[in-house]
Parts: C-alpha cells; structure tokens; sequence
C-alpha cells in the first residue's frame, strides 16, 4: 500500500449490495471499473453484504453466487474505498472505520437516491433509512460520484449536501474487442426487438409491449418478435404479471417472447440474436446497457431522460423517444422497419469506433486524479 498522504494508490476496496448476476448494473459497472483500474495497476477488491471478493478486475464475468465472508478485511490494506450504490447497512460501519484510519471515501450513489426510485408506496420506507444512515455517506464521503448530470439533478438529497463534493464520472464501457461477422451467419427471419433489464414501471415495459402488440396488429404483413430478457425487480411482481398475461391474451401475443434472466456469456448470444434494443426507460442515471448494444453494433431506442445519452455523440444509430408511451412506441418501430437497413449500418459504424467520453482507461484515470487529490489533502 502507498502511504497516506501521497498521491499514489495500489489498493480500492469497493463497498456494495451486491456483487453478482442477476442484481442490475450496479455490480456490472463495478466489474467494468476494476478491469480498468487493473490495467492501471490498482488491484480492487470488493466486500458485498455476504461476500468478500478479491482482485475483481481479474474476472471475465460477473459471480453467479457470493460465497459468505470468510476472510478478515484489513482496511489498513486499501488506500481508499469506494461506497457503491445506497441502502447497504454495511456501508455506514466500513466507511466510519475508514475515516478513523484516515482513508479516504468515494461515494457514487448509482442512481439509486434518484426522485424516479421514491415513486411506489414501498418506496416511502427508505426516507427513514435516507435520513438515518444515507445522509452519513454523504457528510463523510471526501467526493460523491454521479455517472452524469442527469444523475445529479434527479438526486433527492437536497444540492447543498453534495455540490461541494460533487464530480461527474460515466460508466466505462469498452464492448466487444471485434463485431462478429453477422452476414455469414443464418439469422432469423423478421425485425427482431430485444429489452433487458429488471422490470418496473420506470423502465418502460408495458408502454413496449402494448406499442409493439398494437404495431403488430396495424401491420399484420411485417413480421416482427419482441424478446423480453428479465424478471420483475422487487415489489413489481404484479406489474410482470399483468405484461405475462396481455401478450398471453392478445392476437399477437406469439410474437413475444419472454426469456428470463440473461447474463454473462449468454448476453453476447441475446444481442446477436436481436436488430434493435429497446429502452423505453422514463430515467435512467447512466444506462450502461445502451453503450452494451452500441457496442455489440446493435441501434437502439430509448427515452428521453436516460443519462449516458449526455456522452453520446449525434448518431444515426440511436432513436430517442419524444416520450414514454405505447404510441412513441409503435412510432419507433414503424421507423425501424422503414430504415432496417440504415439503422443496421448505422450501428455497426458506431460499434467499430471508440465512444467519446466512455473510454475505460480515461475513466479510470479521471478516479486515480480524484483519489490523488484527495490523498494529497490528507498530507
């Protein structure tokens, strides 16, 4: 370990919920980072509510399961910590032991002390944990991170509490290392629409699905399938629910097909199979699977209010929704249908180019600068 005081780091210890399939970006993200700050010779290791994972950068996928802690963390090790996402009652006991042993603290919400989660009568419950522990991570934290200014703005806390520390830093997304050859390979017939991702009322599934029946039914002559990877998150179980059973019950219901969780190798095979992502999302903070299809040269469409879209340059492969409704919908897949061709090109040129602003090893270095700052200041 470098020693306090000087600029340099070997060590980040990353404080999370969860570390493993199947629990949205967040833990993706995460994995995305340490590869980065790896190559930068920053080892990250990663204690979890139930786990203690070592030198995550080194990790080619995400774990399924976590293994309970059975190793003793010695946070003299670390030269710093990262607390990642909210609501982990870990969180508040790491990082007061940190600031004992003079460490210091990143924070990055990651999303998750947005207006857009504080929504839901369930939702209410976590004001209390927000005023009890949350708050502390803000007031202890040496920066706070946002994955973009849509982040910063949606944040719940009131600006005052975060705009001193505040620093904007996007996902690193670095894709594919070369795009399969699509053209030599049969692929299926018909205009193909993948969504994934945990399903709730703010990302937009049942405005998809009822646009893409009733475009389906106005177009009897295209042939058209909806691939839904996902479950439902948490407390939307009747909401997935009711989805299941309009397909089920409509004249097109066939057309749409509801796959599960998708993760880890088997992703790669989802975007391959698909011609447009959709992300019909009322908010997203960041929104790494966007840049997860722009890589895999696949076009997109999506709302409006989706972060990542803030590092996006102008391009023809992405459409974005004037609004999140079934009618914005069918709008878009009737200009996907007309422009298949272009939209297909389009995709592919945005997937053979590096996206400016997300580049892995810039990011990584933009938190190595943060963190030297910091630990310069604690000289």
């Amino acid at each position: 370990m470098s020693v306090t005081g000087t600029g340099k780091i070997s060590r980040l210890l990353i404080v999370s919920k969860f570390f493993r399939v199947g629990f949205g970006g967040v833990p993706e993200s995460l994995l995305q980072l340490a590869r980065h700050l790896g190559a930068a010779a920053v080892s990250t290791d990663v204690l979890t509510r139930n786990g203690y994972h070592r030198h995550v950068g080194d990790l080619e996928f995400l774990p399924m399961t976590e293994d309970p802690l059975s190793a003793t963390v010695d946070l003299h090790t670390y030269d710093v910590a990262l607390i990642a996402g909210a609501w982990n009652f870990r969180s508040l006991g790491v990082a007061w032991r940190t600031v004992q042993r003079g460490i210091p603290i990143l924070y990055a919400p990651k999303g998750q002390l947005c207006k857009a989660d504080f929504v839901r009568l369930r939702d209410m419950k976590k004001l209390a944990y927000l005023l009890s522990v949350e708050i502390w991570l803000l007031v202890l934290a040496d920066r706070i991170i946002f994955s973009s200014t849509a982040e910063q703005r949606a944040c719940i806390v009131p600006a005052f509490f975060t705009r001193r520390k505040a620093i904007i830093l996007p996902e690193p997304y670095e894709g594919r290392a070369t795009l399969p050859d699509l053209g030599n390979r049969d692929r299926p017939t018909g205009l193909h629409i993948g969504f994934i991702s945990q399903a709730s009322p703010r990302k937009g599934l049942s405005e998809l699905v009822t646009g893409f029946l009733e475009w389906c039914r106005e177009n009897p002559e295209k042939e058209a399938y909806l691939h839904v990877a996902g479950t439902a998150i948490k407390g939307s179980e009747a909401y997935w629910d009711r989805i299941v059973a309009q397909a089920k019950g409509h004249p097109c219901g066939d057309r749409v097909e509801f796959l599960g969780q998708v993760s880890g190798p088997t992703r790669d095979a989802f975007y391959d199979m698909i011609d447009i992502l959709a992300v019909p999302s009322r908010f997203e903070s960041f929104c790494l699977t966007l840049t997860e299809a722009l890589w895999a040269g696949k076009p997109v469409f999506a709302g409006p209010d989706i972060g990542v879209l803030e590092f996006l340059p102008p391009h023809g492969g992405i459409y974005v929704l004037p609004e999140v409704t079934s009618g914005a919908v069918r709008g878009a897949l009737a200009y996907f249908s007309e422009n298949r061709e272009k939209m297909a090109a389009a995709g592919r040129e945005i997937a053979r180019k590096p996206i400016p602003h997300l580049r892995g090893r810039d990011i990584a270095e933009r938190y190595i600068e943060e963190i030297g700052k910091i630990k310069k200041g604690y000289s």
